[in-house]
């Protein structure tokens, strides 16, 4: 491994965090990785402003990293809070993968976080832990009973799978697209058993590549069985004021059927929601930038904005923020018990970095 360049600070305790000033073109991504290499006590998160930035810095850390860090992205839904339109199904994909990923973390992973979903309420572990399938060749299959279970965890049957989250069921043959894999799969059955799993092109419908197991993860961020229906109802009561026949969101997920943006009514289909922090290890390393609490206040504000606008149409009442997202103040002192940078970024291209150095750095 060659000797790093910079050898970046990082804070020795949660205490009190380091900063890392004048971070100009690609440095802030240099500085996680070298970040990276260096500290042995857990992951790194690093939070960004939005989305557009998390792609970059996504695209500058492949760049220096190497294979031995493994790197994540929770990205948000990319909708606006309290909307009427659903995550597209590739978004729920990543971030269910992301999720079910989190507590395998290593030291010296990097998970790139848009600053919004630092406040978001998550689906429970629990949940993702207990609804993963895993097929492989030889497995003896039950066809009702599996149907039933692709369909409790958010799959949607269709004629033609093209899509994440969609199966078909054509005699012995089943096509299924899981939740964070690249390609949909064809599951080809002899009598009750797992003959042959092999990828397939949605485009063409032809298979090719065979697998010998594969690990389906839900295919949306809460259950859709007719218990988890039942248990909708019964919260949606206790915690939405009026009559719930007026709702459509009621109706419509008392009928089986789940409406667009049916994700901001994630509270009612658990018990308990969980945060970011939870699933993190208590040992992980923030870096976030250094106007991180105006940014959550923020968008803090902005969700309050549209509760009020929203809050009043009967047939579609919604939730308070409080039930949707962490507030800010809960937030940052949550980040005060875990070690953190604070960043500073400049958009100029040539700037000195904050670091030790070992060596002279030469155009």
């Amino acid at each position: 491994m060659p000797k790093p360049v910079i050898k970046p600070i990082l804070p020795k305790d949660h205490q009190t965090p380091v900063y890392w000033s004048r971070l100009y073109g690609s440095a802030l991504a240099l500085q996680t990785v070298e970040a990276a290499r260096q500290y042995r006590n857990g992951p790194l998160v690093l939070v960004v402003d939005d989305v557009s930035h998390a792609d970059t810095l996504t695209r500058e850390l492949a760049f220096y990293k190497d294979e031995r860090i493994n790197l994540l992205h929770l990205p948000d839904w990319e909708t606006l809070p309290y909307d009427v339109f659903s995550p597209h199904q590739d978004i729920i994909a990543e971030r269910l993968t992301t999720l079910y990923r989190l507590e395998r973390l290593n030291a010296g992973d990097i998970l790139i976080v848009p600053l919004n979903t630092l406040l978001q309420r998550l689906t429970p572990r629990s949940y993702i832990r207990g609804n993963v399938l895993d097929l492989a060749v030889g497995d003896r299959l039950d066809m009702a009973a599996f149907r039933q279970a692709l369909e409790a965890s958010g799959y949607r049957y269709v004629h033609e799978v093209m899509e994440h989250g969609e199966f078909a069921i054509r005699g012995a043959i089943i096509d299924l697209f899981p939740a964070g894999s690249g390609n949909p799969f064809r599951i080809d059955l002899f009598d009750d058993e797992i003959e042959s799993i092999r990828c397939f092109d949605p485009a063409s419908q032809r298979s090719d590549n065979r697998v010998d197991k594969i690990a389906l993860l839900p295919a949306r961020e809460f259950p859709t069985d007719e218990t988890a229906i039942t248990a909708f109802r019964s919260r949606y009561r206790e915690r939405i004021a009026g009559d719930p026949l007026n709702s459509l969101i009621y109706k419509q997920v008392s009928d089986g059927l789940m409406p667009p943006g049916i994700e901001y009514y994630l509270p009612l289909f658990f018990d308990r929601l969980e945060t970011l922090f939870d699933y993190l290890p208590q040992s992980s390393l923030f870096i976030l930038p250094d106007h991180a609490g105006d940014g959550l206040q923020a968008f803090f504000d902005e969700v309050g904005e549209r509760y009020e606008q929203r809050r009043h149409d009967a047939e579609r009442p919604i939730l308070p923020p409080e039930a949707l997202y962490l507030p800010p103040a809960e937030a940052l002192a949550a980040l005060d018990q875990r070690r953190r940078v604070l960043t500073s970024v400049k958009k100029n291209l040539i700037a000195n970095l904050d670091y030790e150095a070992d060596a002279p750095v030469k155009a």
